[in-house]
């Protein structure tokens, strides 16, 4: 494991929750008026991912390339969609630059339209590696690009074959 003692922390505590509410508030209002989106649904998958979980939420001035650190220390990849009946949409990146895992596991959190929580699934990086490996293997055989993401339906099904749904 990576030595995570100098990664800086946060607890997620009513005032944050507070805050992430009230922007909630805006960014919904935003919408309605504009059409358009803010961009807060990552910060509010963390958020509500640390809170729910009992995470600390890596502070983004970091060098870190996850999202929090376990009460085991072990390194959380955060992804958060917020769902709108569409499985095909992608978690984003979760592999690195050498098309490697950089954590000890991924949690996946779907969101209803209005920010709250609907679904959380988790997945081992060892899973996440075996998945991309097997995929990437075939996309390099037909000369195409390697993939670092995957569809939440992939994320949702790695889940379910491995009874994690949180």
């Amino acid at each position: 494991m990576n030595n995570t003692e100098k990664i800086k922390t946060i607890r997620i505590s009513p005032k944050i929750i507070s805050k992430l509410n009230e922007a909630i508030k805006i960014s919904l209002e935003f919408e309605e008026l504009t059409g358009k989106q803010l961009n807060i649904t990552s910060m509010v998958g963390e958020i509500l991912v640390c809170n729910k979980l009992d995470l600390e939420l890596v502070v983004k001035d970091t060098n870190a390339c996850f999202d929090a650190l376990d009460k085991e220390n072990k390194r959380v990849q955060i992804k958060t969609r917020r769902y709108k009946g569409v499985k095909s949409a992608l978690t984003g990146p979760l592999l690195n630059k050498q098309y490697e895992v950089d954590f000890d596991y991924a949690v996946l959190l779907l969101l209803n339209p209005d920010y709250t929580a609907k679904e959380y699934y988790k997945i081992e990086s060892k899973e996440i590696q075996q998945h991309f490996d097997r995929i990437n293997e075939g996309r390099v055989a037909a000369e195409k690009v390697k993939r670092k993401t995957m569809s939440v339906s992939q994320f949702w099904n790695l889940a379910k074959k491995n009874n994690v749904q949180l």
